[in-house]
């Protein structure tokens, strides 16, 4: 991984770009899939719910409603199963993300702030 600023201002993360090859970025982008999956199967199991009556439903916006939501999230994961391919295929080439992909494939946590020295707790 490397990254670099567009600008700069230091330390404004909207404006970092992080490189990754597409072999270090698919297992990310399958990983999000998978979790879109399970996502998706905990809507499909609102929407059986909400069909065979459970308390909280009843009403025919309930439904129309969650049906989207089941709909979203089963485009959203196959783009996402989709593009786990296209990085496999891609192997060396480098790609560029910016902090908004950084969280949407759950890479977030290896950011760091270097404005804000790192404290030790002892």
């Amino acid at each position: 991984m490397a990254f670099h600023y567009l600008d700069e201002e230091r330390g404004n993360r909207d404006e970092w770009v992080f490189c990754y090859t597409g072999a270090e970025l698919a297992p990310k982008a399958r990983a999000k899939a998978t979790t879109l999956l399970d996502e998706e199967r905990g809507i499909e199991q609102a929407l059986a719910a909400c069909e065979a009556g459970a308390a909280y439903s009843g009403r025919g916006e309930d439904l129309t409603r969650i049906r989207k939501r089941l709909q979203a999230k089963g485009e959203q994961r196959e783009r996402c199963e989709l593009l786990a391919r296209e990085l496999e295929r891609a192997g060396d080439t480098v790609f560029e993300l910016q902090v908004a992909d950084m969280v949407y494939f759950g890479m977030d946590e290896r950011i760091s702030d270097p404005i804000r020295p790192a404290t030790v707790d002892g």
